[in-house]
């Protein structure tokens, strides 16, 4: 996977492109560094282990990655060298999936990780959509970040920009591994 940022010149997908590829570096890491039943740990029931925040992402990501790339493909109103403007719901959206966000948020039943998950693949799964993501935030260079709409998987309620979207994943994903990392500093924590 082609991690430079070098390979756009909007400054936002830039940042974005080097964030993905730190959350995808992470992830590579903590395969590296666990044992397969430290994947699977639990600290307790309704907890969720490493493997269950990777694949929420891969489900999250997999419902919304499609949605972008139709965005994508919608006719371009600005010029894509506009700097990246969210709009006031957008901004706060991303800050409420983003992992400064002190907020517990409850799960949807549709983005929510079968229990218990104990399968090892679920690693490489992320890392191959990452690249299927890394590609997404690439074509964007150029497109319209501030008008081109779509409608979050949750609701037809929620609409998002394409920038807005693609910020948004990235939040999510600096969120959530941050959770797993979180999982093995337990101090019961298999070593």
């Amino acid at each position: 996977m082609d991690t430079s940022i070098e390979t756009v010149a909007h400054p936002h997908l830039q940042k974005l492109l080097a964030d993905v590829a730190a959350t995808t570096a992470a992830a590579q890491q903590l395969r590296a560094d666990l044992s397969d039943a430290g994947l699977a740990w639990k600290p307790e029931p309704g907890v969720w282990n490493v493997l269950e925040c990777l694949q929420h992402l891969i489900i999250v990501d997999g419902l919304y990655l499609p949605k972008i790339k139709a965005a994508l493909e919608q006719p371009t109103r600005e010029h894509g060298s506009a700097p990246f403007r969210p709009s006031w719901f957008g901004r706060t959206f991303i800050r409420y999936v983003s992992p400064e966000s002190e907020r517990k948020v409850k799960t949807l039943r549709l983005f929510t990780p079968p229990p218990a998950l104990i399968d090892v693949t679920v690693v490489t799964q992320f890392v191959e959509q990452q690249a299927a993501f890394t590609d997404l935030i690439r074509q964007a260079d150029g497109a319209d970040l501030n008008g081109n709409k779509f409608s979050s998987p949750a609701t037809r309620f929620i609409r998002l920009t394409l920038g807005e979207g693609l910020t948004m994943l990235t939040a999510h994903q600096q969120r959530h591994l941050q959770q797993a990392r979180r999982v093995t500093e337990h101090s019961d924590f298999p070593k």
